[in-house]
């Protein structure tokens, strides 16, 4: 039972004109600077009506511009107790939400004013932006289109649709939302950074460098289209883009994210000059940001490494033979980020038989969601003991379904490299699913990690000693695979690979039941999308420069020596 509210307390028409007139005079001085005396105008106003709606929702845009982003939400929430229906409330609450990494509430807020105003397209594309920064990307999809409809000419709206399609994959759709954008606005920067990681993904790397060069010419310090170019080695570290670069890093006003990219693009620029000592300054100085933003708990993978020896052993495998799908279409490639993964499924997928599904989420969705998805009462790994032969039965149909329509091929790769964590799951679920571990030096492989910026996850990787410690977990989480899985684990090291090509790749294909493709040997020739970080490495022939290249970084790499111990001498 609600209790009763106590009466507001009446107001004049003399006091609500005089708030009025206050609050314009009010905004009239923050337009002109004086943001102070506006903010002490619109206190006075409250003084007199304490509960004036626009008084309270103007003085808490006031207090989030001062940095009180708690003041100003309470201050708008109170707005919106008085004046629910009003969606500018709602849309200005839910702006100072998503700034303050409050993602959920930001929602809530963002659809209670497309709710109110259906046909505004700026609601309709925020909301778009909270729910793909919230990584629920298929919503995402359908708000950013909501907006669209509203306004067909709405040209951000489109790169968010084209943003939010190349996450999912569908770079020809994407492209189409950069290109539709570009018509409408020839001066977005974005749309163009957005159609070059379309072209990117598709391996027609020169109108990718020309998309990066015309989003430079529209505004010469965007860092993401710089970093692009020198990744993709397009230009040197002399280069007049790149010494435009050199001369961001001087200017205080750079956001943490802008300056990360830039010290990892310089070092990527300096490596490729063999300036190894500047270029590890640079990788060193991004890592250093980028950790201090997303640090890593090294206790969850040494806790997930310590209780799935525990839960998975011989004895549980072999009281379960009965259980599992019969398939044998999946093909799970996996190993640490940046061993060679991304090589792989290319060298496999060239294959007639095979479809290359690239990174796939599904089964650490699986696994994280475990108690809801099988309604067991404890999560992974241990949940996993109480499956029945009809959990598993849905378990592996949900992911057979997620690959969906096979269109002839016999084998379709999962090339997430995370799903080494989870191959005691694999395992139970497709018994006649063939695995492939991708091995690489340990120093060239961290090394590789520490010197890529990822798009998400892979927090580890921003500091060495955090790196070495995973390293080590991995490995020995393989190392118990080993011993008890009933699912043959192929590995295959990088370094053989660049060694003996053609023998390397007829043992893999022979590993996968297929019979030999000579396309496999072409793999940098076939036309499929990468869109990992390794998406130009994929697409050139073997080579041999990245093998040893720790070796250029000895002066540097002493916390990894001493977290791999005795790993670097097998």
């Amino acid at each position: 039972m609600t209790q009763p509210q106590e009466p507001r307390p009446a107001f004049s028409e003399r006091d609500q004109e005089d708030a009025r007139t206050r609050l314009q005079d009010a905004v009239a001085l923050h337009q002109s600077g004086r943001h102070g005396e506006a903010e002490n105008l619109c206190r006075d106003v409250l003084a007199a009506v304490p509960d004036h709606p626009d008084a309270l929702h103007f003085l808490g845009l006031l207090r989030f511009e001062q940095g009180d982003a708690e003041e100003a939400i309470a201050a708008i929430r109170r707005a919106i107790e008085i004046r629910p229906e009003f969606a500018g409330f709602h849309f200005n609450l839910g702006n100072i939400l998503v700034d303050t990494d409050r993602l959920d509430e930001a929602i809530e807020a963002y659809r209670k004013a497309a709710a109110l105003t259906p046909d505004n397209a700026v609601i309709h594309n925020n909301l778009g932006n909270a729910l793909f920064d919230s990584e629920r990307v298929a919503d995402a999809i359908d708000t950013f289109r909501q907006a669209i409809a509203a306004d067909p000419n709405f040209a951000a709206a489109h790169v968010n649709l084209g943003r939010a399609l190349l996450e999912i994959g569908k770079s020809q759709d994407a492209a189409v939302a950069f290109v539709r954008a570009i018509d409408l606005d020839g001066g977005l920067a974005a749309a163009q950074i957005g159609l070059g990681e379309c072209r990117q993904v598709q391996g027609d790397f020169d109108a990718a460098e020309a998309c990066f060069r015309r989003a430079l010419e529209i505004a010469p310090d965007t860092v993401e289209a710089l970093h692009y170019l020198l990744s993709m080695g397009r230009i040197g570290a002399d280069d007049p883009f790149a010494l435009s670069l050199q001369r961001l890093l001087d200017h205080t006003e750079l956001s943490p994210k802008d300056r990360i990219a830039i010290h990892f693009a310089l070092g990527k620029a300096y490596d490729d000059r063999d300036d190894f000592d500047r270029a590890f300054t640079h990788f060193e100085s991004g890592n250093q940001l980028k950790y201090s933003e997303t640090p890593y708990d090294l206790a969850e993978i040494e806790d997930l490494v310590a209780r799935s020896r525990v839960v998975f052993t011989a004895d549980f495998f072999a009281q379960r033979r009965a259980l599992g799908d019969p398939s044998t279409v999946p093909v799970f490639i996996v190993g640490m980020p940046r061993s060679g993964t991304t090589l792989v499924e290319q060298i496999i997928a060239s294959h007639a038989d095979v479809r290359g599904a690239g990174e796939l989420s599904i089964v650490s969705h699986i696994a994280d969601r475990l108690p809801e998805l099988a309604k067991t009462d404890a999560a992974y790994p241990e949940g996993v003991a109480g499956l029945g032969s009809k959990d598993v039965a849905e378990l592996a149909g949900a992911y057979l379904d997620h690959l969906g329509d096979l269109d002839g091929a016999k084998r379709v790769t999962d090339k997430m490299p995370d799903n080494f964590r989870w191959l005691g799951l694999i395992a139970l679920l497709f018994p006649h699913a063939r695995i492939v571990h991708c091995r690489r030096h340990p120093l060239d492989n961290a090394l590789s990690c520490y010197f890529q910026l990822f798009k998400r996850e892979h927090a580890y990787a921003y500091d060495l000693a955090a790196l070495g410690v995973y390293y080590r977990a991995y490995h020995d989480l393989m190392a118990h695979w080993r011993e008890v899985l009933p699912v043959p684990i192929h590995d295959l090291v990088y370094e053989d690979l660049i060694a003996d090509q053609e023998g390397v790749s007829r043992r893999l294909i022979e590993f996968c039941g297929l019979d030999w493709d000579p396309r496999c040997l072409d793999y940098y020739k076939q036309e499929r999308e990468i869109r990992t970080a390794s998406f130009w490495q994929a697409r050139q022939p073997i080579y041999a420069r990245s093998v040893g290249r720790w070796r250029h970084y000895t002066a540097h790499i002493d916390p990894l020596r001493t977290a791999f111990g005795d790993l670097i001498d097998r």
